[in-house]
């Protein structure tokens, strides 16, 4: 068995949100602030956190797929430790849409990621699919997915002192294994929140005869509102994401300012780790 000694698959940031009117948005920021005093790092196997996962939702919780009667397609790259040889990163790809049935309304979605880090790499390609429940003035999505995860470590690049540790094999070793996500995320005009679980069978992704990788369950929440100000232009939202693997905690904090015009987006705002996010969007 791959051993403690081997690095875990690394990756850092987060998601979601809260407020509700001008009138309470004081509770709102303490509350979010609160939450940035106690965030921790998540330290989560093959799991990857974006700066701006926010916009990606579909990216964590198959619930989300469809929320938007838009075509959604997106594409992102981030590095993991700049400077660092082998430092990695990590690349994502996703669409999704919503379509009718009769007069029920779903979500149908596809995603591909890729994580990489030192000499390990995690690929994983996924089909979603969710109901869209009309409730409360908002819309509930129900959402399963059905992942193809795909593990890799290069052993060809281990330089040990000792080079007979069995810990480390010598070779490239890949194996595969077939696993099952589900989320629910529920929409409203102002606010959003959602709660899935990735990786509910917690699969063993077996490589050669003598290595394995434990893959995680993985349980997120988030949340996000939009908080009205005089410009009727500018929003201001708060957001948080949290994460716990069974034995890792992290909880992400980002305040932004929202342009919205039409068919036109713009942000700014800054997240907890001290990263700050500038990002422009337009419908097409």
């Amino acid at each position: 068995m791959i051993s403690a000694r081997l690095a875990q698959i690394l990756s850092h940031h987060g998601c979601a949100a809260f407020a509700h009117s001008n009138k309470n948005f004081g509770q709102m920021w303490i509350l979010s602030m609160l939450l940035f005093i106690i965030g921790g790092e998540a330290w989560a196997q093959q799991a990857s956190a974006f700066a701006h996962y926010w916009d990606m939702p579909a990216q964590y919780n198959p619930g989300a797929v469809g929320k938007s009667p838009n075509l959604n397609i997106i594409a992102a790259y981030q590095t993991h430790a700049v400077g660092y040889e082998d430092a990695g990163g990590t690349m994502y790809a996703g669409a999704d849409m919503a379509f009718q049935l009769g007069r029920s309304r779903h979500g149908a979605g596809v995603l591909f990621e890729k994580d990489q880090i030192g000499l390990f790499a995690h690929q994983r390609f996924a089909v979603q699919y969710a109901y869209q429940q009309k409730l409360w003035g908002g819309h509930l999505g129900i959402g399963v997915q059905a992942d193809l995860l795909n593990e890799k470590i290069d052993g060809t690049k281990v330089d040990l002192v000792d080079g007979n540790d069995p810990a480390f094999p010598s070779t490239e070793l890949t194996g595969s294994k077939v696993g099952l996500s589900a989320g629910l995320h529920y929409q409203h005009k102002y606010w959003n929140a959602g709660f899935s679980v990735l990786n509910i069978m917690a699969p063993t992704v077996l490589m050669g005869e003598t290595n394995e990788i434990k893959i995680k369950r993985l349980y997120n929440f988030s949340a996000e509102y939009n908080i009205r100000t005089k410009n009727p232009l500018f929003y201001i939202v708060p957001s948080t994401m949290l994460r716990f693997d069974g034995t890792a905690f992290r909880a992400d904090v980002t305040a932004r300012l929202l342009y919205k015009k039409d068919q036109q987006r713009i942000y700014g705002g800054s997240k907890s780790e001290y990263t700050y996010i500038i990002y422009a969007k337009e419908y097409i």
